[in-house]
């Protein structure tokens, strides 16, 4: 039986085909790297631009603020480092009772943090360190519960404001707690709700010299809740 002979042709075209599928082949390869090297960068690219993001928005959310002196003695002290939230009155009213950092009213580069008292439309007056509240819904006033100030006496002691005050309606009544060593609405009047800058979210445990409150106090942001 005679043996059968390759066709020259049929060979040679199978060669070809075999070379370019390896060649088909190593395109898709280096294509595949190239891909593969796109989507890291664009994964890294992406990364970067949400943590900036994330950073930006934190820093426009959110601002330090050292407390200086004893005026809210005696639940902030002397140089604590306080966080205040810039947004937190975007959508609602300050309340009565939370602690707020505003410029002062008469000088610009001053901010000061007090105590909301009187709110928009409220009559205020304080009698030996009681502060009595008049509004539509208490035409007859009533006295303030002031619980988160201390028991002892000598931080409202001989406190007075005469005669009353009327708030306007975007106008608010701040006090510090430490009374007797605290400037505040009695001396500057109510602060317009524009000077406010934003709401104390949180302070750190213990004081921390300035120069190192920008890491120290980065690092214990979440310590303590108001």
């Amino acid at each position: 039986m005679p043996n059968k002979t390759p066709n020259p042709t049929l060979q040679s075209l199978q060669n070809q085909i075999n070379q370019l599928q390896e060649e088909v082949d190593q395109e898709e390869n280096k294509l595949s790297k190239i891909l593969g090297k796109q989507i890291t960068v664009y994964h890294v690219i992406a990364t970067v631009v949400l943590a900036l993001f994330i950073v930006l928005l934190l820093r426009l959310n959110f601002h330090f603020f050292r407390n200086h002196g004893n005026s809210m003695l005696p639940n902030l002290n002397p140089e604590e480092l306080l966080v205040i939230n810039r947004s937190a009155y975007f959508f609602s009213p300050p309340k009565r009772g939370e602690f707020v950092v505003f410029y002062h009213p008469q000088d610009l580069d001053i901010s000061y943090v007090k105590r909301i008292i009187g709110l928009p439309g409220e009559t205020v007056s304080i009698d030996k360190g009681k502060v009595r509240i008049t509004s539509q819904d208490y035409p007859n006033s009533w006295t303030l519960p002031e619980t988160y100030l201390a028991s002892d006496k000598s931080y409202t002691k001989n406190i007075n404001q005469k005669p009353s005050i009327t708030l306007d309606q975007d106008q608010y009544y701040v006090l510090g707690d430490n009374r007797p060593g605290s400037e505040d609405s009695r001396f500057f009047g109510p602060i317009h709700k524009n000077l406010i800058k934003g709401k104390v979210m949180y302070k750190i445990w213990l004081a921390i010299p300035s120069r190192c409150s920008g890491i120290l106090g980065k690092l214990k942001i979440m310590n303590f809740e108001l």
